[in-house]
């Protein structure tokens, strides 16, 4: 830090606003703590600000998919769906922001690039894009709340940047409604964004072409029965390429080129998911002892101890990070979890006058392997998908959720805390 940057102090700092930014926020200042949100985006949600396409919506029921913290919270919101749609899950995460008042703590439209942690004063120094230069965030905790899908994975197909239609991403959907009437319009991908958003284009288009690499196996949601004009691949304007391994070829100015056909269309949506788990978190620039960058320490696939600390980085805390159950799981109640285990981390550490927490190798290491033998006894393992990062070129195959359960995981959070969180080391207690 130069001396003309003013250093805002914080006891923590906590990297989004959706579900875990936002209770992770509340729980640390119930608990007396200065904590602070900054989040990238113009409004709280999460990935539910984010993924806003036609369709958008929890595969998870209502009532599971949201807070248990507060009884009041449970009985006064009433949701109107068995299966909450995107526009309710955010008017939720509002209505939670706005009921515990956090907004006053949450900065908006800023975007972290870079965390350094000062080994002198056992603090992080943050910068971000809001502030120029001239100002950062130091704080005893580093808490990235990101969440697991939210950064979002465009393909570098050959010739997009040429292509003069218009191009969305499902992850990144504009906030203005979009028009597909009359359009003849691709949609690249048949994951979970592209079979929600697939039927509702297929109501709009003129036709619709639907790019499919690997065939997907979807349950009804028995929200109610579907009708004929439902069943999107029956529809006379809507047609299904089978891509293989071939994959795109190429994309010119008007049409989409697979295997030896060329396909006009006016619009182009990209449904082709994320960089998950870690993609988020390697876009910032995380520095932690001895000058050792995350993405150094990540190179051969993150490595953590639980998913909620890795070696070299002390009082670096992720919620739901790789290494724990997370994406396989109900993530609310996950992230709960998560949360209340790291806050009263930091309260232990508190009352114990210590300035700091690490994850130890033997004990990161252990669990690391214990997390690949059980992976790879499985058919997720064997399949190249987004829970080993095959959808990202040059991203190392890891399977990367902890695939041995939640219960025998909170078995173990909870046995490491009562032993004083053991697999962990402390620091030195502050100088009185």
């Amino acid at each position: 830090m130069n001396e003309n940057q003013k250093a805002f102090s914080l006891d923590a700092l906590i990297v989004g606003a959706g579900f875990a930014g936002i209770y992770m926020l509340h729980k640390l200042r119930e608990m007396g703590f200065s904590a602070k949100v900054v989040d990238a985006a113009a409004g709280v949600g999460g990935t539910w600000y984010w993924n806003r396409y036609p369709g958008a919506r929890c595969d998870v029921e209502s009532m599971f998919y949201s807070y248990s913290f507060d009884h009041e919270l449970e009985q006064d919101w009433e949701w109107t769906e068995r299966y909450p749609a995107q526009p309710e899950i955010l008017s939720y995460i509002n209505h939670v922001a706005d009921r515990f008042d956090l907004r006053p703590d949450i900065q908006l439209e800023t975007r972290v690039n870079s965390a350094v942690y000062d080994e002198t004063n056992a603090t992080w120094l943050v910068t971000t894009d809001d502030t120029a230069g001239d100002e950062i965030f130091s704080a005893q905790f580093f808490i990235m709340a990101t969440g697991c899908l939210s950064a979002a994975n465009t393909p570098d197909f050959e010739g997009l940047d040429s292509f003069t239609g218009r191009t969305f991403h499902t992850g990144r959907w504009p906030h203005e409604k979009v028009d597909f009437k009359g359009r003849r319009v691709g949609v690249i991908g048949t994951g979970s964004s592209g079979v929600q958003i697939i039927p509702e284009i297929a109501k709009q288009a003129e036709h619709l072409t639907v790019f499919q690499r690997t065939a997907t196996y979807v349950v009804e949601a028995f929200n109610r029965p579907l009708g004929h004009a439902e069943r999107t691949d029956n529809r006379d304007n809507v047609s299904l390429v089978s891509l293989g391994e071939g994959g795109v070829k190429r994309i010119t100015p008007t049409c989409l080129v697979a295997k030896t056909a060329e396909f006009q269309i006016d619009d182009l949506v990209l449904a082709t998911g994320f960089d998950a788990m870690t993609g988020a978190i390697s876009r910032v620039h995380i520095q932690g002892r001895d000058n050792l960058a995350l993405r150094t320490a990540w190179e051969a696939g993150p490595r953590t101890y639980l998913g909620l600390m890795t070696h070299g980085f002390p009082n670096f805390f992720i919620i739901t990070g790789p290494g724990s159950p997370s994406v396989l799981t109900n993530m609310v109640p996950t992230i709960e979890q998560h949360v209340e285990w790291i806050a009263e981390c930091i309260d232990y550490l508190r009352e114990q006058d210590l300035k700091e927490i690490e994850a130890d190798l033997n004990a990161q290491n252990e669990w690391v392997e214990q997390g690949n033998e059980l992976a790879t006894k499985t058919l997720r393992y064997s399949c190249s998908s987004w829970y080993l990062g095959a959808n990202v070129p040059g991203k190392p195959r890891v399977f990367m959720p902890y695939i041995g359960g939640m219960p025998a995981y909170r078995e173990k959070c909870a046995a490491v805390a009562a032993a004083e969180y053991e697999g962990f080391r402390t620091g030195e207690p502050h100088a009185r």
